[in-house]
């Protein structure tokens, strides 16, 4: 990348491009495309996870104080929500016919999930049923309230929601009870991990 602000450096997980480069946005874009144009018409695809927010496969940003300060430096918060709002509009524009969900984070260290709300609004606004919210936390103590629980029921009717498990589950028990929270706080979208697709008592669960 080139150029002040174009990179950015995450507290343990090293250096990524600043979602707000425009040099990245378009390059992303271009490769956005030629996926959609490859995968968007096929009726298997269920939905695409939209990345390229955080520094992986979640909304997660700032991982430190230190990282708080990088971002406070190029503008703060804000200047993240605007390039989640347009990296998200680059899935629209590249898989029109799939849903599109973003995995919930907290772009600001610690756990801050403000920022995250703002952006989504923004999307659901501008995307409206396009467009939905993952929580990859899912266990079976999981609470039903909450904002990801109250948000992921709110929008189940009309947008694509899931959970992923928080982790393999112990027992069949466990990702039954999982499951069974999950499908009350309205959700009939589930991803667990390949152990669990292996083992025969949790496949009759599945």
């Amino acid at each position: 990348m080139e150029g002040a602000g174009t990179q950015f450096t995450v507290t343990g997980k090293g250096v990524m491009p600043a979602p707000w480069d425009t040099n990245f946005q378009r390059r992303w874009s271009t490769f956005l495309m030629a996926m959609g144009t490859k995968y968007d018409a096929i009726p298997n695809l269920s939905y695409v996870i939209v990345t390229g927010q955080g520094y992986g496969g979640q909304a997660t940003f700032c991982k430190s104080l230190a990282d708080d300060a990088e971002l406070a430096a190029v503008g703060g918060i804000n200047v993240w929500v605007n390039a989640f709002v347009s990296i998200v509009g680059l899935y629209i524009n590249a898989f029109p016919q799939t849903p599109l969900i973003v995995n919930i984070g907290a772009p600001l260290y610690p756990n801050q999930l403000d920022g995250f709300k703002t952006a989504t609004a923004l999307c659901l606004t501008s995307y409206g049923a396009h467009f939905g919210i993952k929580y990859n936390g899912l266990s079976p103590t999981s609470s039903t309230t909450g904002w990801q629980a109250s948000e992921i029921n709110a929008l189940s009717p009309t947008n694509p929601v899931g959970f992923q498990m928080l982790a393999a589950s112990a027992t069949a028990t466990d990702l039954a009870q999982s499951i069974e929270i999950g499908e009350t706080i309205g959700s009939n979208l589930f991803e667990v991990y390949s152990s669990d697709l292996k083992l025969v008592s949790d496949l009759t669960t599945l």
